[in-house]
């Protein structure tokens, strides 16, 4: 992993780049060069749920982007075996300085590859301008492992074996993971059908239709307004779906009886099923509510005054009595005349 890398500033007047390249090639040329997981051999792992994530592309944006730099532009070689990434033309920028530094970070990066046999791409598109020193290095690690492949150790032949072995039981446990998996959709399959076999959705779209008359009908229940319907089912199984709609017919707002609405709006089927709103209608929140006219209560307030006295005081005539809020304010005749 490097802090930083070298880009050639030039990289922009390429014919290749600016004939070529798409903006989406640019930003994804400039990631493979840069990230944080490159280092001083140019083979890495190129993880594509990562890839995608950092750069913010989908992952069929990635696979595409793959091929399109291995078989249009030809930049690059990806192993699908062990999701490792060759910059094929990495040793002509890269590894033309030697020296002991250089050469120690190179073994480091080596180990690490899993597909050792990837080194071979390096050398053949940038072998004249590889130094001698990394050069040689390069092939001696390419040398041992064939050897290796020839003779293999008996360490080699256990391990081999052991792995062999280790995939057999690994692919037997996905297997039954992946069968586990598949019981499971099923099951909750069946479960779905079941519960909706049980609910009579076409009743309750009839009942809708014969209560809420004041409200638009509906003609289908899709896939998502049963699933609301399943909801409510569940969340409220004490509440009669009956007194629902009738309680959602009866109001003035959901209906729009008084045309306060000026726009026309009025609730519909889906409204009243959405989580939220059923939790209102159910706690009233819709229901209606008398209102009072303060202004036409303004306006009769001396009428009621002269009514509460004429009624306490048969002998006077109402237009002597003391109307002043003091007065009235002990009258309760008065008091039950307001608020009427």
């Amino acid at each position: 992993m490097a802090q930083f890398r070298y880009i050639y500033c030039r990289m922009w007047s390429d014919s290749k780049v600016i004939q070529d390249f798409t903006p989406e090639d640019k930003l994804f040329w400039l990631y493979i060069l840069t990230n944080e997981r490159t280092n001083q051999i140019g083979i890495y792992k190129f993880l594509k749920k990562v890839v995608a994530f950092e750069i913010g592309y989908s992952d069929e944006a990635i696979n595409s982007l793959i091929k399109r730099f291995e078989e249009h532009h030809k930049l690059i070689h990806f192993d699908n075996d062990t999701n490792e990434i060759v910059i094929l033309k990495w040793g002509k920028y890269n590894l033309k300085r030697g020296g002991t530094p250089i050469l120690s970070c190179i073994k480091s990066d080596i180990e690490k590859i899993e597909n050792k046999k990837l080194i071979r791409k390096i050398i053949k598109f940038s072998e004249k301008k590889i130094n001698v020193d990394v050069l040689k290095l390069l092939n001696n690690v390419l040398k041992t492992r064939e050897t290796k492949e020839v003779n293999p150790s008996n360490n080699d032949v256990l391990n081999h074996t052991s792995n062999r072995t280790s995939n057999r039981i690994s692919n037997r446990i996905s297997n039954r993971g992946e069968n586990e998996k598949e019981n499971e959709k099923e099951n909750e399959k069946k479960k779905k059908e079941y519960v909706q076999e049980k609910i009579d959705f076409e009743e309750i779209m009839n009942t809708f239709n014969s209560i809420c008359t004041n409200l638009p009908s509906i003609k289908k229940l899709t896939e998502g307004r049963k699933k609301r319907i399943e909801i409510f089912i569940n969340e409220y199984p004490n509440v009669n779906i009956l007194d629902f709609f009738n309680k959602v017919n009866n109001s003035d707002f959901l209906s729009n009886k008084n045309n306060n609405n000026k726009r026309g709006w009025k609730a519909n089927f889906d409204f009243i099923f959405k989580p939220a709103n059923v939790l209102k209608i159910l706690e009233g929140n819709y229901d209606n509510y008398k209102y009072v006219d303060k202004k036409s209560k303004s306006k009769n307030i001396n009428d009621i005054q002269k009514k509460a006295y004429k009624k306490a005081n048969k002998e006077k005539d109402p237009d002597d009595l003391d109307l002043s809020s003091e007065s009235l304010i002990k009258n309760s005749e008065f008091k039950e005349l307001l608020d009427k």
